[in-house]
């Protein structure tokens, strides 16, 4: 899980669109396969249940079934949301900010004060 964690971080960082795709496909496979395999897994506990002798072995055996039941159970969540991850990315192209280049505020600011007029005329409109 970490491994696909860091994969996931990795795509996010370096804006990798369809290697995150990917991911969750894979997620969702891998994540269907742990549940078929839990079906199966509690298929098996009832199925065994019956040959556990009573006593400490019986509650030994619950306990360990219940832990992997979980453990499974947290497996699939986590690749659920690995999954929605990978596949619900935002695919509007993004607004870009404009970006205001120095050069081009001076050169404004210039014609401005050729033109007869101030640099801070916003300013000056005010003060007087």
């Amino acid at each position: 899980m970490i491994g696909v964690l860091i994969a996931f971080v990795v795509s996010a960082i370096f804006d990798y669109p369809a290697l995150q795709r990917i991911l969750g496909a894979v997620c969702a496979l891998v994540a269907i396969c742990i549940a078929g395999a839990l079906i199966l897994f509690a298929l098996d506990v009832v199925q065994l249940h019956g040959h556990v002798k009573p006593g400490a072995y019986e509650r030994a055996f619950v306990i360990a079934s219940s832990t992997a039941t979980i453990k499974a159970l947290v497996a699939i969540l986590i690749l659920i949301g690995f999954t929605r991850a990978g596949l619900t990315r935002d695919r509007r192209p993004q607004k870009s900010s404009p970006k205001l280049s120095v050069k081009n505020n001076n050169m404004a600011a210039d014609a401005r004060v050729a033109d007869g007029g101030s640099v801070n005329a916003e300013h000056d409109r005010f003060r007087s």
